[in-house]
C-alpha cells in the first residue's frame, strides 16, 4: 500500500508501506497521529486484522516502530484453499487518542467490544533497559522500543541472536530493520495493551471521540443505534444515548463547548447533542442527505468551532455553521460537564422527535460542492 505523509516544510513526502507478516494483513480502518517521547509525532493504525501499529514518518514508513495484536483474528482455509476470514472472531474498527493523555487510547472491535489501552501497558521492560544492557552491538531507540513486550522468557534469547546477525552484517549499531530481519515470532514483539474493558455494545463500534476538555471522557458510536459516553475509570457508560433506530457511524466533539458533540447517522441525519439542556434528545437534527445515504464521518473545525463538516454514502462533503447557542461555551459549563464526567449515573436512551429550525445553516458554497 501508499502512504503520504507530510513534512514539516508543507512538502508531500511519498512513504510506502511493503505489506510483511508484521505489517497489517487485513484493510485498515483508522488513522490517527500521537505524540510519542522520544521519536515525536506518530502515525497509529488500526487494521480489522486486530492489529495496532504505530509508525515514523522518519524511517518513511518502512516498518513499524511498535506493534499491538488487540484482538486474535482466526483464518480458515476453504475447500479451495483461499485463506478467509473467520467473521466471528472480529478485529479493530475504530480507535481513539486522548488529546489530554496522549498515551492512553481506545480501540472499538467489530464484535462490539471496547479496550482502554495504554502504550507502556504490558511493558517489560523500558527502552532504556534494552540500551543500557551491555552487549555485542549498541541499540538505537527504535530497535529497543520493539524490544520493550518482549517476554521475559525469550527477552535474552532473541537479543542475542539479533546482535549476533548485525555483528556478521558489521552493522554498527541495531536498527528497528534488524530486529525485524531476525525474523522473530509476530507473538514475541507483539503483544495486547489492553488494561481495561468496558460493557459492550451490541454491534460493531465504528467511531471513538475523546474529549478535548476532559482527559477521562470519551464518545462511542456504533451500529446498535446507541452513542455512549464513557469515563475511562468506570465499565459501565455514563450516558446511553440513541437519536434514532440506524447504526451510527461518526461522532465527534466540539472543540469549543464541552457539552456539545455531533453524531453521523445511516439514515443520512446529523444529530448535534447539547449534554447542557437534554441528556436523551438531540438538540438538532439535520437531514444531510436527500436518498437516506449514511453520513459516514463528521468532523468540527478546531479554528473555527461554529463550522462543522460531514461525508456522507453520496460521496459529497458538506461544510455547516452551528448557530452561537451550540458554539459558545455558556458560563459554569465547563463546572457542569466536570460533574457529569465523574458522575456513575446511566442515562437512558432517547430517540429525536424531529427537525429543529435555525440552528444550523448550509453554506451555499457546499451544497452543490463535491
Amino acid at each position: 500500500t501508499n502512504s503520504c505523509a507530510g513534512a514539516t516544510g508543507g512538502d508531500l513526502l511519498q512513504c510506502k508501506t511493503v505489506l510483511t507478516e508484521y505489517t497489517h494483513q487485513w484493510p485498515v480502518v483508522q488513522l490517527a497521529w500521537t505524540r510519542l517521547p522520544p521519536l515525536g509525532d506518530v502515525l497509529t493504525s488500526a487494521s480489522a486484522d486486530g492489529r495496532v501499529l504505530m509508525w515514523t514518518p522518519a524511517n518513511r514508513l518502512a516498518a513499524p516502530i511498535l506493534g499491538y495484536q488487540i484482538a486474535e483474528v482466526r483464518r480458515t482455509t476453504p475447500s479451495d484453499g483461499t485463506m478467509k476470514r473467520d467473521e466471528k472472531a472480529g478485529g479493530s474498527a475504530s480507535l481513539g487518542f486522548s488529546p489530554l493523555d496522549p498515551m492512553t487510547f481506545v480501540v472499538g472491535l467489530e464484535a462490539g467490544k471496547l479496550l482502554k489501552c495504554g502504550i507502556h501497558s504490558n511493558e517489560q521492560r523500558t527502552i532504556a533497559t534494552t540500551r543500557s544492557q551491555r552487549g555485542e552491538v549498541p541499540w538505537s531507540t527504535g530497535a529497543a522500543m520493539l524490544m520493550t513486550h518482549v517476554p521475559a522468557s525469550t527477552y535474552h534469547r532473541l537479543k542475542l541472536r539479533i546482535e549476533k546477525e548485525c555483528v556478521l552484517a558489521r552493522a554498527k549499531e541495531v536498527t528497528a530493520d534488524m530486529v525485524f530481519a531476525a525474523q522473530p515470532g509476530v507473538d514475541q514483539i507483539y503483544h495486547s495493551p489492553s488494561n481495561f474493558t468496558y460493557e459492550p455494545h451490541g454491534g460493531p463500534v465504528y467511531s471513538i471521540s475523546f474529549s478535548p476538555f476532559h482527559r477521562n471522557v470519551f464518545l462511542s458510536a456504533s451500529t446498535d443505534s446507541t452513542v455512549r459516553l464513557y469515563n475511562v475509570l468506570h465499565p459501565r457508560p455514563l450516558l446511553v444515548m440513541e437519536p434514532d433506530s440506524g447504526c451510527l457511524f461518526s461522532c465527534s466533539w466540539s472543540p469549543s463547548r464541552p457539552s456539545v458533540f455531533a453524531v453521523g447517522a445511516a439514515g443520512g441525519h446529523l444529530y448535534v447533542y447539547d449534554l447542557k439542556h437534554s441528556r436523551g434528545k438531540p438538540s438538532l437534527s439535520l437531514k444531510v442527505t436527500t436518498d437516506k445515504s449514511p453520513v459516514y464521518s463528521v468532523a468540527f473545525n478546531p479554528k473555527e468551532p461554529s463550522v462543522i463538516a460531514t461525508a456522507d454514502g453520496q460521496g459529497v462533503v458538506k461544510i455547516w455553521r452551528l448557530s452561537g447557542a451550540l458554539s459558545t461555551m455558556a458560563p459554569r459549563e465547563q463546572e457542569a460537564f466536570d460533574r457529569l464526567a465523574g458522575s456513575r449515573d446511566e442515562g437512558g436512551a432517547a430517540e429525536a422527535d424531529g427537525e429543529e429550525e435555525g440552528e444550523l445553516s448550509d453554506w451555499p458554497a457546499a451544497n452543490n460542492g463535491r
